[in-house]
């Protein structure tokens, strides 16, 4: 009788402590993109062009490498190509859906994000 006792005890106090651990973690934006909040007051998103920003922030630090001249995909380092994808809607969609989340761990912060969007309204500018 003891013994099964003990090992209900020792069920129990595996199962809380599994639970314990595995239990009251959350995998949310603001915990896992710390920098998307920045309060960077250097940020300027209204004279953003493709050579001063897009290409310096996104195609050559996290993009080139998949995104470049050798490689397989779009070339993004190329104006022309990088802005005649961008101005379709559904490629604009598919590229800020996929660099919010953090695109292959490249991770932007809403400073980046924001001169993207407002380089695309500005009319592409190089």
């Amino acid at each position: 009788m003891k013994k099964k006792v003990y090992n209900i005890v020792l069920f129990c106090l595996i199962g809380s402590i599994t639970l314990f651990f595995t239990s009251c973690y959350y995998d949310n934006m603001e915990d896992l993109y710390v920098n998307r909040n920045s309060t960077d007051n250097s940020c300027d998103s209204v004279n953003v062009t493709f050579t001063g920003n897009i290409s310096v922030k996104f195609a050559n630090n996290n993009c080139f490498n998949c995104h470049g001249n050798a490689g397989p995909n779009l070339n993004f380092q190329d104006y022309t190509t990088f802005k005649d994808y961008i101005i379709i809607p559904a490629n604009k969609t598919k590229l800020f859906d996929s660099i919010s989340i953090g695109h292959h761990s490249a991770l932007y912060s809403g400073c980046e994000l924001s001169q993207l969007s407002n380089w695309i309204n500005l009319g592409t500018p190089q």
